[in-house]
């Protein structure tokens, strides 16, 4: 997977949309018209109910999406406020915000903390080495290579490189954090590169790709890799995911959740722990890191 988690995702949009989502339950508790409850704030608003109304929830929104430790107490913050608003429509608008709304709001923002106080979910915000979407920009790059673990040496295909690893096929599988030696040509420039697998995976037709995250790179080596990655840029050989492929993962997501459970609560690679793995800041984390997902 190459992006935030699907359910952060969902969260997140549905904080981004929760004013307009109030506004219709709103109408409804009061038997008025959508629109002229959304005009009647709008206009009728102090500064401050203004920014209640339709900021704080999409702030909290955005800060989820981007998951850094600030987004996570901004969240709590907000929930807090949420709860102390509700508290206070339940107790001065009886006739419209009574007993059920007030239980509902408190299940929704109960569910809310249980979800973001779980482990998985929760390291996302605190430790940037399981954010495996924040990746240097992988490059396709269908070139032969020739591959070195342990004393075996394999030829294969190299299938994607960026400025932190390189995804390639294998013909037999491999064991995680292997260091792996990988050698190939591009333009006449060669290259042999250091590394360890960071992943394994089978693909439906049955091959094997290998995850590699350079390490112990020579100055020169890493100033070549760093020439290739922006050769690539320029000859526009991105390896982004298309629009049709994110939905169809979204689906795929969304059955096995519904099917099994799996996939709501985050799971975290085994690797993202090892201790040669050092915590990494934004800046590091945008040139160092590798995506390790196909």
């Amino acid at each position: 997977m190459k992006h935030r988690p699907w359910p952060i995702v969902l969260c997140s949009i549905l904080y981004l949309l929760a004013p307009i989502g109030t506004l219709i339950y709103a109408a409804h508790l009061m038997d008025v018209e959508p629109l002229w409850l959304a005009k009647y704030r709008l206009f009728n608003s102090s500064y401050y109910e203004f920014v209640a109304q339709w900021l704080v929830l999409p702030m909290a929104g955005v800060a989820l999406y981007l998951m850094k430790p600030w987004s996570y107490i901004l969240f709590g913050s907000v929930t807090v406020w949420s709860l102390a608003v509700n508290q206070y429509n339940f107790i001065e608008y009886p006739e419209f915000f009574g007993t059920g709304s007030l239980a509902l709001a408190y299940v929704f923002t109960f569910a809310m903390v249980v979800y973001f106080t779980q482990r998985n979910v929760r390291l996302g915000f605190f430790d940037r080495r399981v954010r495996w979407w924040e990746t240097p920009k992988r490059y396709r790059l269908d070139l032969p290579a020739t591959v070195h673990i342990g004393d075996k040496e394999h030829q294969t295909q190299i299938k994607n490189v960026s400025t932190g690893g390189l995804l390639l096929f294998s013909t037999d599988e491999a064991q995680n954090n292997s260091e792996v030696d990988v050698e190939f040509r591009f333009l006449n420039v060669y290259f042999n590169v250091h590394g360890v697998i960071r992943h394994t995976a089978k693909t439906s037709n049955g091959d094997i790709l290998i995850g590699v995250e350079f390490q112990d790179l020579k100055r020169e080596m890493q100033k070549r890799v760093t020439r290739l990655n922006r050769a690539l840029r320029a000859l526009d050989f991105d390896d982004n995911e298309s629009f049709k492929n994110r939905f169809s993962e979204f689906l795929g997501w969304a059955k096995l959740a519904v099917t099994t459970g799996q996939g709501i609560i985050p799971q975290i690679p085994s690797h993202s722990f090892d201790p040669s793995r050092p915590k990494l800041d934004d800046e590091q984390n945008s040139k160092e890191r590798f995506d390790q997902s196909a």
